[in-house]
């Protein structure tokens, strides 16, 4: 009996390891629980003293489900204060890169949002790319320049430690996949991303060399009604068929 125990739980926590969905790993939380009081309950009957009674489940479901009830409160409150956020949200898109020197870059640029009573705000603005050089490049600068205001905005590179300017990273390796990215504090709503930045110039400098790519008002409007489509149903319920009624 000892030996079916410590094989169930050894399953147990090997697909516990290996699940990514929240609600699978709410179910291997609970069996694992289970499967725990079970043993405790077995130790205690052989040793001739009292298990698990009636009110310990008791106690414990009324517990759960007060910490679900708070849970839930907590996030539906959260969710409302910030509205459905989208990191990097641009929507993906198949097709070869736009080449421009040796980066490679993404066809499209890549926007951070947030929706919240209808209202699209962008949070952030970047590009991913890759390097196609035969050997290590310096990206000496990356920046957007709106061709409305002239306005600009310094990009940092996306490493391990977070996000740094161009000059605090060691040359780019052959191969590697590189993002630039600025955060936009406080978040512009894209009517007025579109009004201030509804053409911009992606520009950087590599190994003393200035390579651009403009991002007309078209691609944007394309990029942000996608985006707001996306989360105003994340799921893509309204596209899944559905019982309707007879007019």
């Amino acid at each position: 009996m000892q030996w079916l125990f410590n094989q169930l739980v050894s399953w147990v926590v090997n697909v516990a390891a290996s699940v990514t969905n929240v609600f699978g790993a709410i179910a291997i939380a609970i069996a694992a629980s289970l499967l725990g009081i079970f043993n405790w309950h077995r130790r205690r009957r052989k040793k001739g003293k009292s298990g698990v009674e009636p009110s310990h489940l008791v106690w414990a479901g009324a517990i759960g489900a007060f910490l679900c009830a708070v849970t839930l409160l907590v996030g539906l409150v959260w969710q409302n204060y910030r509205g459905l956020d989208a990191y990097a949200a641009s929507p993906p898109r198949s097709g070869p890169v736009q080449s421009s020197g040796p980066i490679a870059w993404n066809k499209f640029p890549e926007f951070g949002a947030s929706f919240n009573e209808g209202v699209l705000s962008i949070t952030s603005v970047g590009w991913t790319g890759s390097s196609i050089a035969s050997k290590e490049l310096t990206l000496q600068d990356a920046y957007i320049i709106s061709g409305i205001t002239g306005d600009k905005i310094a990009l940092k590179v996306s490493t391990q430690e977070g996000l740094v300017s161009p000059a605090e990273i060691r040359p780019i390796p052959s191969q590697a996949s590189v993002t630039v990215r600025a955060e936009l504090e406080p978040r512009v709503p894209d009517r007025i991303f579109l009004r201030d930045w509804g053409s911009y110039d992606f520009v950087v400098r590599i190994n003393d060399t200035e390579y651009r790519r403009n991002v007309s008002r078209a691609e944007l409007v394309a990029v942000f009604e996608e985006m707001r489509t996306r989360m105003e149903d994340p799921f893509g319920s309204n596209n899944r068929p559905r019982v309707t009624k007879k007019k």
